[in-house]
């Protein structure tokens, strides 16, 4: 297409683009069924279809998901001889009972010769168990700290979030407490981790967004291991949301235009159903 049409498309495209979108799911019946092309939607698709390598991709009907294998987490130490190095609890918190066990709780606490993270350790029928670094060592606030008792992946499960910096938000600890012995679930390295559901089957997954730019990735419980998967690399755009509806929201960006559309996730795959929406 010559310059002199792109840019023309462009216009037309601006003045007639709605300002405003909905986040309502849709029906499955016009999730399923290809979304018909407005004018608009027509001259965006051909400006992208013509503007190179770098143009974002128009994904139309279902998008299939590629889940990967989250590796396992090393199993927790029991602390025969109480908290290892002690120099300083910072925090402790109770939980409520966890099958039947009413004494359990968590110790937060400085180790002596570690001046970069804070320490955590479980207990739980009266055995400690050692849990490793659970927060950064400058972050010993209570907001800073937070400890809950929580069902995920139908799965009674202890989440311990702790606060590593401003831009890496919280390492976060995920604890199955289904059997004799606690065992590590899920951890989330940086992020704001937080649970919802987003494939709409009634079961929360759990969602980290990374970054003032989104870089979001899911994670599910399938049979018996943890599966996660980079929404921005399977959709190949800069950022992601998950909106409050539980809608996948793409944001994509080509020269001084962005362009959002959202989909829907099911198990089957991701499906598109709101038209481009183009800013200036």
């Amino acid at each position: 297409m010559k310059p002199n049409n792109i840019r023309l498309a462009i216009g037309i495209l601006l003045l007639t683009a709605g300002c405003q979108r909905t986040e309502s799911i849709p029906p499955t019946s016009d999730i399923s069924s290809k979304p018909s092309s407005s004018p608009q939607t027509v001259a965006l698709a051909e400006h992208l279809s013509t503007s190179g390598p770098t143009a974002p991709p128009i994904h139309e009907g279902l998008l299939p998901l590629y889940w990967q294998t989250v590796p396992d987490v090393r199993p927790f130490q029991v602390l025969i001889n109480g908290l290892p190095d002690l120099d300083q609890i910072i925090k402790e918190a109770a939980l409520p009972a966890i099958l039947g066990a009413i004494d359990t709780k968590v110790i937060v606490y400085k180790q002596k010769k570690d001046t970069e993270f804070l320490h955590g350790a479980l207990v739980w029928k009266k055995i400690s168990y050692d849990l490793g670094p659970v927060a950064g060592y400058n972050y010993q606030g209570n907001d800073a700290l937070q400890v809950q008792s929580m069902m995920i992946f139908q799965k009674q499960t202890i989440k311990i979030s702790g606060a590593i910096g401003a831009s890496a938000g919280y390492m976060t600890m995920y604890i199955d407490m289904e059997n004799d012995i606690p065992q590590p679930l899920l951890h989330v390295e940086s992020g704001y981790p937080y649970e919802q559901d987003v494939d709409h089957d009634g079961l929360n997954e759990i969602v980290n967004s990374v970054g003032t730019v989104p870089q979001t990735t899911l994670y599910r419980w399938a049979e018996d291991r943890a599966e996660s998967i980079d929404l921005n690399h399977l959709l190949n755009a800069p950022s992601v949301n998950i909106t409050k509806a539980g809608l996948v929201e793409a944001t994509f960006q080509l020269g001084d235009i962005s362009m959002i559309r959202l989909y829907r996730l099911t198990k089957e795959g991701l499906s598109g159903f709101e038209k481009q929406l183009v800013n200036p």
